[in-house]
């Protein structure tokens, strides 16, 4: 599943990295730093009848390899679910660690310079990845729109293709 999360990064990221008019090609080595992320920071709250979905997000500089290694500042996450009182999906406790440790459930990035309140984002939910764009709306409030099932093959056997919450939904800042 980890291996799926960094692959669906590494394609966001390759069709992404883009400033103005011009694109940029990472180089090995180099090391793209985005401010843009640090509005998203925090820890968010959505609650809908009977469910709630509690995010943790933090701005982290991750090492990507796509042929070639460079970092790059990526934000990374965790998340709990609750459905009728009862927890069905919980990475909150490990916020402590880093991208590396493979404990994450949520990573994304900005889309471009010219959108930055915008953030492409991929969410391990349901044993799957999910993705979807994060909006910026206050310092109080975020969005995550247009959220649907990643990309791909899929050769679980077990694969289920619901989503346990909305195509949209607002968070507001805990």
């Amino acid at each position: 599943m980890y291996k799926i999360l960094i692959t669906t990064l590494c394609l966001i990221v390759g069709l992404n990295i883009c400033k103005a008019q011009n694109t940029v090609i990472a180089q090995t080595g180099d090391n793209i730093i985005d401010n843009n992320i640090n509005k998203f920071v925090g820890t968010w709250k959505w609650r809908s009848d009977n469910k709630e979905l509690t995010l943790y997000i933090k701005k982290e500089n991750i090492q990507i390899s796509t042929g070639s290694y460079f970092k790059m500042d990526a934000l990374v996450g965790f998340h709990k679910l609750i459905i009728n009182n009862n927890v069905i999906e919980n990475s909150i406790q490990f916020n402590n660690t880093k991208h590396s440790d493979k404990k994450s459930t949520l990573i994304g990035r900005t889309s471009s310079v010219n959108t930055p309140n915008n953030a492409k984002v991929v969410i391990v939910h349901n044993n799957k990845n999910i993705e979807g764009t994060l909006t910026y709306i206050s310092n109080n409030q975020i969005k995550i729109s247009n959220i649907k099932n990643a990309p791909g093959i899929k050769i679980n056997k077990n694969y289920n293709p619901e989503i346990l919450f909305p195509i949209e939904m607002n968070f507001y800042r805990e």
